[in-house]
């Protein structure tokens, strides 16, 4: 009989075993999941799916500079600051950002595993590392006039520039209709043809030329698009929101990558956008402090002086000295200088250079008052 309650025993403790099994195997599936389906990037940055890379630049900026280490010490920081960087490294590189749009933050863990498995790249050497990539169009550059105040004080510019676009109507094939596009007869499409040259008496060479008549594109079009005329492009303008951030210099260069120029077999260029500082009625920069000369009477010069300037964010700053002072002596006035750029809470120094106007002439009575004193 106890033979029996242990056989009854059995198949109920394996059929618990099997369940529990089941229920670890499901959890774990469940937690996998989870943990691959990666953080959301887009959401990190506060920007939309569609946010172009000068949208995503600029929120990168913002959220780096309110929970940089140097900034914030908590341990929330440190986790945003972090999260930060890994969204802003993703969605800044194009291709990047499109394995990430269709895998995930798993896609992006599979390429980079990928890509470490490929080991040395002997291209890379000579800065072939893209050699098999889409060559990128030329970049441009312009130049956006900026005020001491805005350097100061951070701003938000609006311009427009002109750039070439991709024919809205033929989408930069030329053709008038993508029936009229066909593949060139010459070259069976590959875009290029074989060229016997003779160098010598029994000596004959081939070489690649490209195809003249298709031009090496591999196609040809019965009718031209009769909005572009066959350019593929269209000269238009572009709309460019530069973010003028604290501290900035002039001549600093910001990037707008891949919204220049386009071309059909180019990606698109980037645009530099040079920050060139205007000249200011009361103060000069010299990195990050400031400078400015300043007036004064004989008068003041040997009895003491107070006075105030309005500074570039319309903050009043005083200055002065109660004892004699000398023509051309230097008042230093800390932290008054410009924003760090990246650091705005740290400034640099206010250097105040004092003339002493003389008078023209002098009385008879103030030349006496004056042998007097001295």
């Amino acid at each position: 009989m106890p033979f029996s309650r242990n056989w009854r025993f059995i198949p109920v403790c394996h059929y618990c075993f099997e369940m529990m099994k089941n229920c670890l195997v499901l959890i774990s599936i469940v937690l996998l999941s989870v943990c691959y389906a990666g953080r959301d990037f887009y959401k990190i940055l506060g920007v939309d799916r569609k946010a172009s890379s000068s949208e995503i630049k600029k929120a990168y900026r913002k959220l780096s500079l309110k929970n940089h280490p140097d900034k914030c010490k908590t341990e929330e920081c440190k986790v945003a600051y972090a999260d930060i960087q890994a969204a802003y490294d993703a969605l800044s590189d194009e291709n990047k950002r499109r394995t990430y749009d269709s895998k995930g933050e798993e896609g992006l863990q599979e390429r980079e595993q990928q890509g470490n498995q490929h080991g040395f790249n002997p291209f890379d050497i000579f800065g072939f590392g893209n050699a098999g990539g889409k060559k990128r169009n030329q970049d441009m550059q312009a130049t956006v006039p900026v005020t001491l105040e805005e350097l100061y004080n951070g701003a938000e510019k609006l311009f427009n520039i002109n750039r070439e676009e991709l024919c809205e109507h033929c989408h930069g094939t030329g053709a008038d209709d993508p029936d009229h596009v066909h593949t060139c007869p010459a070259c069976k499409g590959s875009g290029v043809v074989l060229q016997r040259i003779q160098l010598a008496p029994g000596f004959v060479q081939q070489v690649q030329q490209p195809c003249s008549k298709c031009g090496g594109k591999g196609k040809i079009f019965d009718k031209m698009c009769h909005v572009c005329h066959g350019r593929k492009l269209m000269t238009k303008p572009h709309q460019i929101s530069v973010d003028i951030e604290r501290g900035m210099k002039d001549g600093e260069q910001i990037v707008f990558e891949y919204e220049g120029n386009q071309h059909p077999d180019l990606d698109p260029g980037h645009i530099i956008v040079v920050l060139q500082q205007r000249k200011h009625r009361l103060f000069t920069r010299d990195g990050n402090d400031l400078k400015m000369n300043f007036k004064i009477s004989l008068k003041d010069a040997l009895l003491g002086w107070t006075n105030s300037v309005t500074h570039l964010d319309g903050h009043t700053v005083k200055f002065g000295k109660e004892r004699v002072t000398k023509p051309g002596e230097v008042l230093k006035i800390e932290g008054e200088g410009m924003p760090v750029h990246n650091f705005p809470s740290q400034k640099g120094d206010l250097y105040i250079t004092i003339t002493v106007e003389m008078p023209k002439t002098i009385t008879k009575e103030q030349r006496d008052a004056i042998s007097t004193l001295f």
